[in-house]
C-alpha cells in the first residue's frame, strides 16, 4: 500500500526532475515541497495505519496473554514469589571441616569389600 500510493509516484516524479534538472534539484525544497508531493505524503497515512496495526496488535495480544498467565493460581505463578524462610545457620570456620576427604567418601560409600 505504502509502495503504490505514496513511494512510487513521488520517486517518478523525483526521476522525471533528475533528467530534467539534475540530482540536487530533485532532492531539493523545490520539489518536495510542491503541493502534489504534500498530497502524496498524505496519501501514505492509510498504509501506515495498516502497517502500525499490524504491528502494534500483535504485541499488544501477546503481552495480555503474559499478563493474564501470570495471575493464575493452577499453574502455581506469581509475580512476586515468597522466598522460604531459611533458619540462619552458624558460620563455619574452617573450609575442611565441611568437605570430608575423598577417601572417606570412598569408603563409605562401598564399604569393605
Amino acid at each position: 500500500m505504502v509502495v503504490v500510493i505514496n513511494l512510487f509516484p513521488g520517486e517518478v516524479l523525483q526521476l522525471w526532475d533528475v533528467l530534467q534538472n539534475g540530482y540536487w534539484h530533485a532532492r531539493g525544497p523545490e520539489l518536495l515541497h510542491q503541493p502534489f508531493m504534500r498530497t502524496i505524503e498524505w496519501l501514505r497515512l492509510p498504509g501506515d495505519l495498516v502497517f502500525i496495526a499490524l504491528g502494534v496488535l500483535p504485541a499488544l495480544l501477546a503481552a495480555s496473554l503474559v499478563y493474564s498467565t501470570m495471575w493464575r493460581p493452577q499453574m502455581g505463578l506469581a509475580w512476586h514469589p515468597q522466598p522460604k524462610s531459611v533458619p540462619p545457620q552458624k558460620p563455619r570456620l574452617f573450609p575442611e571441616q565441611i568437605a570430608e576427604p575423598l577417601a572417606c567418601r570412598i569408603a563409605a560409600e562401598f564399604g569393605d569389600r
